[in-house]
Protein backbone atom coordinates (compact mmCIF):
# COMPACT_ATOMS: atom_id res chain seq x y z
CA UNK A 1 0.00 0.00 0.00
CA UNK A 2 2.87 2.34 0.65
CA UNK A 3 3.38 2.53 -3.52
CA UNK A 4 0.23 3.64 -3.77
CA UNK A 5 -0.11 6.33 -1.23
CA UNK A 6 3.75 7.83 -1.22
CA UNK A 7 3.88 11.92 -0.26
CA UNK A 8 4.26 12.47 -4.24
CA UNK A 9 1.29 10.36 -5.45
CA UNK A 10 -0.82 11.97 -2.85
CA UNK A 11 0.16 15.63 -3.88
CA UNK A 12 -0.25 14.34 -7.52
CA UNK A 13 -4.18 14.08 -6.43
CA UNK A 14 -4.69 17.58 -5.44
CA UNK A 15 -5.58 19.13 -8.11
CA UNK A 16 -7.95 16.65 -9.82
CA UNK A 17 -9.64 16.03 -5.69
CA UNK A 18 -10.27 20.17 -6.06
CA UNK A 19 -11.56 19.55 -9.99
CA UNK A 20 -14.27 17.03 -8.86
CA UNK A 21 -14.86 18.19 -5.72
CA UNK A 22 -15.62 22.27 -6.98
CA UNK A 23 -16.12 21.69 -10.64
CA UNK A 24 -19.95 20.60 -9.67
CA UNK A 25 -20.10 23.39 -7.42
CA UNK A 26 -19.33 25.87 -9.84
CA UNK A 27 -21.76 24.37 -12.53
CA UNK A 28 -24.80 24.43 -9.78
CA UNK A 29 -23.80 28.12 -8.98
CA UNK A 30 -23.81 29.28 -12.57
CA UNK A 31 -27.33 27.39 -13.05
CA UNK A 32 -28.76 29.49 -9.84
CA UNK A 33 -32.00 28.32 -8.91
CA UNK A 34 -33.06 25.74 -6.00
CA UNK A 35 -31.21 22.77 -6.37
CA UNK A 36 -31.12 18.79 -4.33
CA UNK A 37 -27.47 18.74 -3.45
CA UNK A 38 -27.89 15.41 -2.00
CA UNK A 39 -29.14 14.19 -6.03
CA UNK A 40 -26.91 16.49 -8.07
CA UNK A 41 -23.49 16.66 -5.65
CA UNK A 42 -23.03 14.17 -2.50
CA UNK A 43 -24.74 11.13 -4.62
CA UNK A 44 -22.34 10.95 -7.40
CA UNK A 45 -18.93 12.79 -5.53
CA UNK A 46 -17.56 9.16 -4.28
CA UNK A 47 -18.24 7.72 -7.13
CA UNK A 48 -16.24 10.36 -9.33
CA UNK A 49 -13.41 9.86 -7.05
CA UNK A 50 -13.50 6.72 -6.99
CA UNK A 51 -13.07 6.36 -10.76
CA UNK A 52 -10.52 8.65 -10.94
CA UNK A 53 -8.53 7.19 -8.45
CA UNK A 54 -9.17 3.36 -9.58
CA UNK A 55 -7.85 4.85 -13.01
CA UNK A 56 -11.93 4.17 -14.47
CA UNK A 57 -11.82 4.75 -18.05
CA UNK A 58 -14.06 8.25 -19.02
CA UNK A 59 -16.12 5.60 -20.73
CA UNK A 60 -17.52 3.36 -18.01
CA UNK A 61 -17.32 6.46 -15.47
CA UNK A 62 -21.34 7.07 -16.14
CA UNK A 63 -22.17 3.46 -15.22
CA UNK A 64 -19.36 3.28 -11.99
CA UNK A 65 -20.84 6.35 -10.15
CA UNK A 66 -24.32 5.65 -10.87
CA UNK A 67 -23.90 2.19 -8.97
CA UNK A 68 -22.44 3.88 -6.42
CA UNK A 69 -24.79 6.25 -6.21
CA UNK A 70 -27.40 3.59 -5.84
CA UNK A 71 -25.53 1.67 -3.17
CA UNK A 72 -27.53 3.69 -0.44
CA UNK A 73 -30.71 2.93 -1.68
CA UNK A 74 -33.22 0.06 -0.01
CA UNK A 75 -32.42 -3.25 -2.07
CA UNK A 76 -29.74 -2.00 -3.88
CA UNK A 77 -26.04 -2.61 -2.27
CA UNK A 78 -26.27 -6.69 -2.94
CA UNK A 79 -26.36 -5.71 -6.53
CA UNK A 80 -24.14 -3.11 -6.93
CA UNK A 81 -21.85 -4.98 -5.42
CA UNK A 82 -21.89 -7.84 -7.52
CA UNK A 83 -21.51 -5.48 -10.23
CA UNK A 84 -18.84 -3.69 -9.16
CA UNK A 85 -17.19 -6.36 -8.17
CA UNK A 86 -16.81 -8.17 -11.29
CA UNK A 87 -16.58 -4.87 -13.83
CA UNK A 88 -13.23 -4.44 -10.71
CA UNK A 89 -12.02 -7.99 -11.47
CA UNK A 90 -12.27 -7.33 -15.45
CA UNK A 91 -10.37 -3.77 -14.99
CA UNK A 92 -7.99 -5.79 -12.66
CA UNK A 93 -7.14 -7.86 -15.80
CA UNK A 94 -6.61 -5.09 -17.90
CA UNK A 95 -4.51 -2.98 -15.90
CA UNK A 96 -2.32 -6.05 -15.18
CA UNK A 97 -1.76 -6.53 -18.31
CA UNK A 98 -1.43 -2.21 -19.37
CA UNK A 99 -0.47 -0.61 -16.49
CA UNK A 100 -1.33 3.32 -16.08
CA UNK A 101 -0.36 5.90 -13.48
CA UNK A 102 -3.68 4.60 -11.32
CA UNK A 103 -3.89 3.25 -7.94
CA UNK A 104 -5.78 -0.04 -9.27
CA UNK A 105 -2.83 -0.21 -11.72
CA UNK A 106 -0.30 0.85 -8.97
CA UNK A 107 -2.00 -1.90 -6.17
CA UNK A 108 -2.49 -4.94 -8.87
CA UNK A 109 1.20 -4.86 -9.41
CA UNK A 110 2.46 -4.88 -5.90
CA UNK A 111 0.45 -7.56 -5.59
CA UNK A 112 2.51 -9.19 -8.31
CA UNK A 113 5.35 -7.92 -7.51
CA UNK A 114 4.85 -9.51 -3.33
CA UNK A 115 2.99 -12.70 -5.12
CA UNK A 116 6.39 -13.24 -7.23
CA UNK A 117 8.72 -12.87 -3.65
CA UNK A 118 6.28 -15.02 -1.40
CA UNK A 119 7.89 -18.91 -1.18
CA UNK A 120 5.88 -21.51 -2.60
CA UNK A 121 3.72 -18.73 -5.09
CA UNK A 122 6.19 -18.62 -8.17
Amino acid sequence: MQKAFTPRRVALLRPWVEEITTGPLDEIAAAGGIVDLLEVYARPLPGAVLCELLGVPEADRGQISSAVADYDKPGEADRVTRELSAYLTELIAVKRADPGDDLLSTLALTRDDVSEMAPGTG
